[in-house]
């Protein structure tokens, strides 16, 4: 899997492959980050007192409340009760404890409060995302100024170049290759706005870079990060300090803040293992790339080999002078690149698609779309009803930076994309949100920086962050009209940039939520058969936390935090086992639990050590945040451990049995029993199989045997890379929901011959080099099942199959090596909800697709509106079909209009014929001096209608009047609405707040939902009296 396609076509990127974010400069930070006021300094005086003295105010606990058992405090000291001590041989430990980590996407900031000096300096911690990269960094206190905040800025395209250029030129004293790059221009801010640079003399500063998704697909080359004082300076290569492959992250030191690159590379000789792999690369069609964006290489010459007639790419240099391949038309063709090789020179040979994106899809059972238009002025449609399939990539990825206007009809309500899914549209301007929807996912209009005013509907429910984050100034503030009960915040989530947005809402604020942090067990294992042991955690709440231990034989023993602090009170790196990471942690969301294990060996002599036969009285500190001193949700959890046989982990479990050998890593576990085998208690803890593979590092050989009947969804909880293969027995029936997503299997895989059932998402992300033939009895297949294969499989369904969830087989983005390949063999047809034809070999067909309902006003949504329609139902307009003519107008039309209007009418509606046999739809039309709307399927439409963010109403009743958009004032089902008059935009627009029409005041109600624009009578508003007709009684 790459990003190319991820990020091709839109504003900030002009290539497929090479990874580099583009935009004119962001002038204020992503995420406000915002710190608890520190301690007034009668406070901090008494506490720092209170530390001092810390003998005269400790508490005791009794060894009723301690021994065995574990008893959670906030920094109080503890003492245990007496307990013979026992001695036995040193050891010594395997691994040492794990350093910190970077912080998780999802981890927001937390307001702190801490123990500190007289000076107003504090620990520096903060977090950005841009363009789906995970930017953190960390400093000690005192290296930047209180109130200091993070920028991280795209750089312009040609700024990305002269980094680049600088890239190459320090890889080449190396004699690398520069694959791919992403460049970031970091800065600090102090409170005045200025850049300010570390004051390194107080402290270090750590740079962390995470979700990096080519660590993920190129796990075998090199990740080197480099620092340029400017675009126009020489490149510094940064020691880089550790790179976590499970969450994709790099992480450096940092004495200066501009320019960061984190660079993929390779060793010119490593071209000689590539030389003759046939790379596949897909591009649009249409589209300009230049050969270095492409294959992100030094290119001698290059030559296309014609695969088809016509030519389907051609070669010429872009705007910049630069070598570019152009996609002229659909079909393949072979690229020959000549490139250095030492002495030498190397042709290699990559495959190109050119194709082009549907204009239209199904988004879900009930949804479609279609995108209209062309240029950079094409209008999105959404329509149906309910919510959509799950995408993370928007099926109009594509045409990102074509679209102008988004019209999301009535009967939509949630919208499950991932990523962006109107975000970093160039040139989209207006949005049409419908009265249904519930949800507005994240990042919806992110860096969408030209878009208009938005109203926001009382419906909705939800609003994900940074939902409406705007980056640029343009001309004048955007405005957010928001009827929902959902508080628009610039804080926390920031739906929004106060710089560039301006919000109107009755909404009231809730106030922050902070995130209970809670440490809730520790357990002791030892594991003889390998010479080590281990301990589990489990905790809720953040996920990032970091751990301490503080051990003694002496049960009198007083220990509290001062036992974990130096003299400058940070904490001690000695007593550290590590921190709460990706990689080190089993989660479990079903329980809101996370399990973290860090194994050690028994030949350890450090002060981590536990020798059999003895007795320590062990206390654990957590503390939150990745903070070096502690703070006030520092938490202190004891327990008694004895390192005897009865602390060996159970190799039985219910109806399971497990047994460990090997003499290295990865180690063989073997697990054998009958029945279902599940990875969760009763009680939702993990199973003993499931807790060794956690503490073995997620990674080991398995072999599973015995007469197991099903795979639940955590029966392989705890490893994500499966060493040499797996068999799975044949006794298996079923395998349940995730078992294998987001795994690594090296090896062979083989099915179970008796398997009838996969659940959702059982193999999604799976990373597997080979085919995979489902077995001839397999039954149903759930959804998600194999979407998105990190490899170029291909996929053979038997004729047995008779269930196919939605997005089974679907990809969002190209494999590396090219597309998937589906061989189906049963009688199901896979339309595009199962399959995407752009990145799987596979021609899809709909035809087994229920048609998409027109909204009637009935489908659950809460406009209060009474019905509508697009011509369903019968509803008629105009005169016969004989047909009434007149002179229309149509607006946003590609194409003329005929003066006679030849009226048609069929069982769902009417609908116009043109003489050219196309009909009007998603169109105004003036007829007989009256505007009319026409549906995206072509029908007269009818009823309450929510367009560009006002409401219409569409005449109803049958006659002549039928579809004709009301203006002046309109009695429905008793309540009086006024629509305007005036000439122009403006014109059928409802009316709400106070109005003054033909010399008299009347007030319309505001409020949100079913009330809404309804005339107020026989009542005071705002001290004024409304009379039995609604108006103003002045007298």
């Amino acid at each position: 899997m790459t990003l190319k396609y991820f990020l091709k076509k839109r504003k900030d990127c002009y290539n497929l492959m090479h990874v580099v974010f583009f935009s004119t400069e962001a002038k204020c930070e992503l995420v406000k980050q915002y710190m608890r006021r520190k301690m007034r300094k009668r406070a901090k005086t008494a506490l720092a007192l209170l530390l001092a003295l810390s003998c005269s105010f400790s508490t005791y606990v009794s060894a009723a409340t301690i021994a065995n058992e574990t008893v959670l405090s906030e920094g109080i000291k503890q003492s245990f009760p007496e307990e013979k001590n026992t001695t036995s041989s040193e050891n010594v430990m395997e691994e040492n404890a794990l350093e910190e980590n970077v912080m998780e996407k999802n981890v927001v900031e937390e307001e702190m409060a801490e123990i500190e000096s007289e000076t107003t300096e504090e620990m520096f911690f903060a977090e950005k995302e841009l363009s789906g990269v995970l930017v953190t960094v960390q400093a000690d206190s005192g290296v930047f100024p209180k109130g200091a905040t993070l920028r991280v800025r795209k750089l312009s395209r040609g700024e990305e170049q002269k980094v680049d250029s600088a890239v190459k030129e320090k890889l080449q004293e190396d004699k690398e290759n520069l694959l791919q790059s992403i460049i970031f221009d970091i800065s600090v801010l102090d409170k005045a706005g200025e850049e300010i640079q570390p004051d390194t003399a107080k402290g270090e500063v750590k740079v962390s870079f995470s979700k990096l998704s080519f660590l993920e697909e190129n796990a075998e080359k090199q990740i080197s990060v480099f620092h340029l004082d400017s675009v126009d300076a020489a490149a510094e290569k940064l020691e880089t300090e550790k790179i976590e492959e499970k969450e994709n992250a790099v992480k450096v030191s940092a004495e200066h803040f501009s320019v960061f690159a984190v660079s993929l590379v390779e060793k010119e000789s490593s071209w000689k293992e590539l030389a003759y792999l046939s790379d596949t690369i897909a591009v649009e069609l249409g589209e300009l790339i230049t050969i270095h964006e492409l294959l992100h290489s030094y290119v001698l010459r290059c030559r296309v080999i014609p695969e088809t007639n016509p030519t389907v790419i051609g070669i010429k240099h872009d705007a910049y002078g630069q070598l570019a391949i152009e996609a002229l038309h659909e079909g393949t063709a072979k690229l020959l690149v000549t490139q250095r090789n030492g002495e030498g020179e190397l042709t290699k040979e990559f495959k190109i698609i050119v194709q082009k994106a549907p204009l239209s899809g199904r988004l879900g059972k009930q949804i479609e779309y279609s995108i209209t238009g062309s240029g950079n002025d094409m209008t999105l449609t959404i329509r149906g009803r309910g919510e959509t399939d799950a995408f993370e990539l928007a099926p109009w990825e594509p045409y990102r930076n074509k679209i102008r206007r988004v019209i999301i009809e009535e009967g939509i309500k949630k919208l499950n994309i991932k990523t962006e899914a109107f975000g970093s549209m160039e040139y989209l301007e207006t949005v049409s949100l419908p009265s249904t929807l519930t949800e507005i996912p994240n990042r919806a209009f992110y860096s969408s920086e030209n878009l208009g005013d938005v109203t926001i509907p009382a419906s909705v429910r939800r609003i994900g962050k940074m939902a409406f984050y705007k980056f640029l100034y343009n001309e004048k503030k955007n405005t957010i009209i928001n009827h929902s009960p959902v508080f628009i915040s610039e804080k926390g989530v920031s739906h929004y940039n106060p710089d560039y947005t301006s919000v109107q809402q009755a909404a009231k604020e809730d106030g922050e939520k902070k995130e209970n942090i809670s440490f809730k067990n520790v357990n002791f294992y030892t594991l003889p058969e390998i010479n080590k042991y281990f301990f589990e955690f489990e905790v809720t709440g953040n996920p990032f936390i970091n751990f301490y231990l503080y051990k003694t034989e002496d049960p009198s023993e007083v220990v509290g935090i001062q036992n974990f602090t130096d003299d400058s009170g940070k904490f001690k790196k000695s007593l550290s086992l590590g921190s709460l990471t990706p990689d080190a942690q089993c989660r479990v969301p079903e329980v809101n639990k996370i399990f973290i294990s860090y194994l050690f060996d028994f030949r350890d002599t450090s002060t981590l050590s536990f020798l059999p036969g003895h007795t320590y009285y062990c206390t654990f500190l957590t503390d939150p945040g990745g903070r070096k001193s502690p703070s006030s949700e520092t938490q202190l959890l004891q327990k008694v451990i004895t390192v005897s046989d009865e602390a060996r982990l159970p190799s039985v479990d219910g109806n399971f049995s497990w047994q460990l050998t090997g003499e290295k890593k990865p180690y063989t576990l073997t697990i054998e029993g009958s029945g279902r085998m599940q990875g969760l208690t009763a009680n939702g803890e993990l199973r003993s199989w499931n807790k060794l593979l956690n503490a073995l590092r997620n990674r080991a050989h398995l072999e599973l045997k015995g007469n197991i009947t099903a795979l639940d969804s955590h029966a392989l909880a705890g490893v994500d890379y499966i060493d040499k293969g797996l068999v799975l027995p044949d006794s298996i029936v079923e395998i349940g929901d995730s078992v294998f997503s987001e795994k690594t299997i090296w090896g062979n895989l083989v099915f179970p011959k008796n398997l009838k059932k996969i659940g959702n998402s059982a193999f999604r992300y799976l990373t597997y080099k080979g085919d995979l033939s489902l077995p001839d009895e397999l039954e149903s297949i759930g959804e998600s099942a194999f979407r998105n294969l990190k490899e170029t499989n291909t996929i053979t369904i038997p004729a047995s199959v008779t269930h196919i969830g939605a997005g089974a087989f679907y990809k969002d983005k190209m494999n590396f090596k090219g597309k998937n390949r589906i061989v189906n063999h049963s009688s199901l047809k896979l339309g595009t909800r199962y399959v995407n034809p752009l990145f799987t070999d596979y021609t899809p067909d709909d035809s087994g697709e229920a048609p998409i309902p027109s909204y009637s006003g009935n489908g659950g949504g809460s406009s209060g509106r009474g019905s509508s329609s697009g011509g369903s139902g019968g509803s008629g307009g105009g005169s016969s079909s004989g047909g009434s003519s007149g002179t229309p107008m149509v607006l946003g039309a590609d194409r003329n209009v005929p003066s006679n209007v030849n009226w048609q009418r069929d069982s769902k509606g009417w609908w116009i014929l043109n003489p050219d046999g196309t009909y009007p739809k998603a169109q105004w039309l003036w007829i007989n001096n009256r505007w009319y709307y026409f549906n995206q399927e072509g029908y007269m439409f009818t009823g309450w209608l929510f367009y560009n963010n006002a409401w219409y109403y569409f005449e109803e009743n049958e006659g002549s009047e039928q579809g004709k958009m009301s203006v002046g004032w309109k009695e429905l089902h008793g309540f009086w609405y006024y629509f305007s008059e005036e000439v122009g935009a403006e014109s059928g627009k409802m009316r709400t707040g106070w109005q003054e029409v033909k010399s008299k005041w009347y007030y319309l109600n505001p409020k949100s939902g079913e009330e809404n624009g309804k005339m107020l009578f026989n009542t005071k508003v705002e001290g004024y009296t409304l009379g039995p007709d609604g108006a103003w009684q002045t007298a």
